[in-house]
């Protein structure tokens, strides 16, 4: 079984998890999708990327964005955390199994969901895929109020 967790930048909230999935997979994916920012290195953020040969760093150029689409469609499954949407739309015209790993869209309140540029957010990223095989896990316990 293959599986790929695509998001932002891997930290050590997410290193336990990789190391499960890893050892219960045959290959194992973290694609990185940016660098981590600076203010999160004085925060005292570590760069893991270089310690995990699982980890494909998409943003510098060191992967070939061919092999990371075909890495992203090979998969069984997909964990897409912050990431570009071309990647979710990959995966869903083959509509293959994959999961929106999300924390709450409204933080500054359920009033944003007036908001233009958030209800499109809302409907690219969620709602237009709600007849494929693209399902939510919620990494908050707000997420499914904010989706109802």
């Amino acid at each position: 079984m293959i599986i790929t967790f695509v998001s932002a930048f891997l930290n050590h909230h997410q290193i336990m998890l990789c190391e499960e999935l890893r050892k219960y997979c045959d290959e194992f994916y973290y694609i990185s999708s940016k660098p981590i920012p600076q203010e999160r290195l004085s925060f005292g953020y570590e760069d893991l990327e270089q310690k995990y040969s699982y980890v494909l760093r998409a943003y510098d150029g060191s992967v070939k964005e061919e092999y990371i689409e075909d890495v992203i469609l090979r998969s069984d499954a997909v964990i897409f955390g912050e990431c570009d949407d071309r990647y979710i739309e990959l995966r869903m015209k083959e509509n293959k199994l994959s999961f929106l790993y999300s924390e709450r869209f409204f933080k500054k309140g359920t009033w944003r969901r007036f908001i233009p540029q958030t209800r499109k957010k809302i409907v690219r990223r969620v709602l237009q895929h709600k007849d494929k095989n693209l399902y939510v896990l919620c990494a908050s316990a707000f997420l499914s109020h904010d989706l109802s």
